[in-house]
């Protein structure tokens, strides 16, 4: 597959900027709306893996004082919550879809 095969058409250029590219935006087919949904994933144990993707993050991209992150997806808010403890300073906004994933971040 090649530049021409996308569905936007050719891309300008080796290295198009954003602006002149088109991206269809996929939804994602539900949202955990049903609080015991979002439970049942809140306790799943991903402890692990997102806590080596903040490690990774914060290694590979210094954050100066005062930054600002966003979560978009952020479910229980695990990742947001493991942010703010490596990065204190840094103002982390979380955002959901799911009204139950965010009250159970809230709780946290």
């Amino acid at each position: 597959m090649g530049p021409e095969d996308y569905p936007e058409g050719p891309r300008l250029g080796k290295a198009p900027s954003l602006a002149r590219t088109r991206m269809d935006r996929v939804l994602e087919p539900e949202v955990m709306a049903d609080p015991r949904q979002a439970l049942a994933y809140a306790r799943a144990d991903f402890g692990e893996v997102n806590q080596r993707f903040v490690d990774e993050l914060v290694s590979r991209h210094p954050m100066p004082a005062h930054a600002r992150v966003v979560d978009l997806g952020c479910g229980p808010a695990d990742i947001p919550i493991r942010l703010a403890a490596a990065w204190p300073h840094a103002r982390i906004v979380a955002i959901d879809a799911s009204a139950a994933m965010l009250a159970l971040g809230e709780r946290r």
